[in-house]
């Protein structure tokens, strides 16, 4: 595993995340899908904010909604990375 500073990594470098998931903003939006073609926004596009000292944790709460077997996020922003920051997902149903 190469772990080289934030700003010298390339195609194909492997980076520990220690370094990036320091205090960011990431833009996302939810959009979830009967079928895993046809999907649908159901939380539109907005800032989260990911701190450390608060466990790098965002609550997203979905509308109440007909069934959903498929759940994706589309990150179009991260103010720390050039690309989204993700490490775990947890989806409830109510």
């Amino acid at each position: 595993m190469t772990c080289p500073s934030a700003g010298s990594t390339g195609p194909g470098d492997v980076v520990h995340g220690d370094h990036l998931a320091g205090l960011r903003t990431q833009t996302l939006s939810v959009q979830t899908s009967t079928d895993g073609t046809t999907y649908d926004t159901v939380v539109d596009s907005r800032d989260y904010t990911f701190d450390p000292a608060s466990g790098n944790q965002v609550t997203i709460t979905l509308p109440t909604m007909a069934a959903a077997r498929h759940l994706r996020l589309v990150f179009t922003g991260n103010t720390r990375w050039a690309a989204a920051l993700l490490s775990e997902l947890e989806a409830y149903s109510s």
